[in-house]
């Protein structure tokens, strides 16, 4: 009948794929490998995987170590028998001077002077009892250390210290807010853009 395939003749079969596309494919397969070995091209950013943070990249009690050692800043003592001071957060190391021990620079640095204060009762009295506060700030360690303590003006020195320099006296009178500790020391990572001190202890002193 009209319009009968005949027996004898097949049907039409699809043609398989060319050999030239086959070898297109695997050329481009090579030539984004390569780019992405290369760092030219990431296909990770075309299909970003969501990775779980390493435990190891989590700050824990905003204290990473300190990347060297630090001059003790005052007598041995402190820095062997030294108390951390909390004050709603960890502040620094705390501990009770004699009057007239020397206050030392922790490393190099730009040392400034300025001061704080708290009120007291003194015989029913409010009154305020202030501090100095010395910043010791040396930018290309990312370091900057804070001293708390009691003393006079003529015997800080401030500008370009020299680690281990003398940079002031404790009278070794107390500052109450502080455990009553005479000189606190304190010390910020500021890579961190935070007023957050690292967690001193033995380990980080000459």
């Amino acid at each position: 009948m009209a319009g009968e395939i005949p027996n004898n003749v097949s049907q039409e079969k699809h043609s398989p794929v060319p050999k030239s596309f086959v070898f297109v494919l695997i050329f481009l397969v090579l030539i984004f490998g390569a780019l992405n070995y290369f760092n030219i091209f990431s296909i990770s950013k075309l299909w970003p995987i969501q990775k779980s943070k390493s435990i190891s990249t989590i700050e824990k009690n905003n204290s990473p170590s300190t990347p060297f050692k630090l001059s003790c800043p005052t007598i041995k003592e402190f820095c062997k028998k030294g108390q951390g001071i909390v004050k709603d957060q960890y502040v620094g190391l705390g501990y009770k001077l004699s009057s007239g021990s020397a206050i030392f620079a922790a490393f190099d640095g730009n040392l400034t002077a300025t001061f704080s204060a708290y009120p007291i009762e003194v015989n029913g009295k409010t009154t305020q009892q202030k501090f100095k506060i010395l910043y010791l700030d040396n930018p290309s360690l990312n370091l900057r250390a804070r001293y708390f303590f009691r003393g006079k003006d003529k015997d800080i020195k401030t500008g370009k210290i020299s680690k281990g320099e003398q940079i002031a006296i404790s009278n070794g009178k107390p500052i109450v807010i502080y455990d009553n500790s005479s000189l606190v020391f304190s010390l910020i990572q500021t890579y961190q853009k935070t007023n957050t001190p690292v967690i001193l202890n033995n380990e980080n002193f000459e």
